[in-house]
């Protein structure tokens, strides 16, 4: 759960609306003191944890630290592939 002041949710409303969208609940605070919960719908699917959705990559291997392995087989890429940032920009939305 995120807690954040009234004033910063008012400034930036259609993001904080975006995660509670994903599953994530907010508490907004004014002074301090909690004032209002918004909580995504009861059937909203649970968010995927991020670690997961990077081991479901074919091309990408989560390692342990040190140097880095390589990906776990090599893959042609092509045209169509997306890229590594194509792809990140896809599991924020």
């Amino acid at each position: 759960m995120i807690e954040v002041g009234v004033r910063e949710f008012k400034a930036h409303l259609s993001s904080y609306l975006h995660r509670v969208s994903t599953g994530v609940a907010l508490v907004i605070t004014s002074h301090g003191k909690q004032i209002a919960r918004v909580e995504p719908p009861v059937d909203a699917p649970e968010p995927k944890d991020a670690l997961a959705i990077l081991e479901e990559l074919p091309w990408l291997r989560v390692g342990k630290g040190g140097k880095p392995q390589g990906a776990r087989e090599q893959i042609a890429l092509s045209a169509s592939t997306s890229s590594l940032a194509q792809t990140i920009s896809e599991l924020r939305d």
